[in-house]
């Protein structure tokens, strides 16, 4: 597959599997050989932790949307940043629904054989999104005196 090509498979991952939450794509975009190396916490790192993260997602924020701010790919290899915007209604596997929005950055790099995605890592701002949610104090910060 061409860069762009692989481009175009990533932006189908983000816009219908995880924004329009359609769980039965997994399967048909991403390869049964699938390993996620960085899972979210509570969830396996192969094709159906993905759903279940996937629908755990959707029962927490039932309004959540992925923004795609840049992609970049190479060869096989596609990196991009996000942003996550979402209303936490729902209960979730570590916490209780707060009622609170969230938006916070996270960086995904895929990598794509034979049209499917087989690999995948991720950094996403996790204590900022519960911070937001009221689960966790924000930081302290110090001024500096002189």
């Amino acid at each position: 597959m061409s860069v762009e090509e692989n481009k175009a498979l990533v932006r189908r991952v983000v816009e219908e599997i995880w924004n329009q939450g359609k769980v039965e794509l997994v399967d048909a975009l991403l390869a049964p050989d699938y390993v996620n190396h960085t899972p979210a916490p509570s969830f396996g790192p192969d094709r159906e932790g993905y759903k279940q993260f996937l629908l755990s997602t959707h029962r927490s924020f039932p309004d959540v949307h992925f923004t795609v701010e840049y992609m970049v790919a190479e060869d096989d290899v596609v990196v991009f940043r996000l942003t996550f915007t979402g209303t936490n209604t729902g209960d979730n596997v570590n916490f209780p629904a707060t009622g609170k929005s969230a938006k916070f950055p996270a960086f995904e790099m895929l990598r794509i054989r034979d049209g499917k995605v087989v690999e995948e890592w991720g950094v996403s701002d996790f204590l900022g999104m519960w911070v937001q949610l009221g689960l966790f104090p924000a930081p302290h910060r110090q001024t500096a005196t002189v």
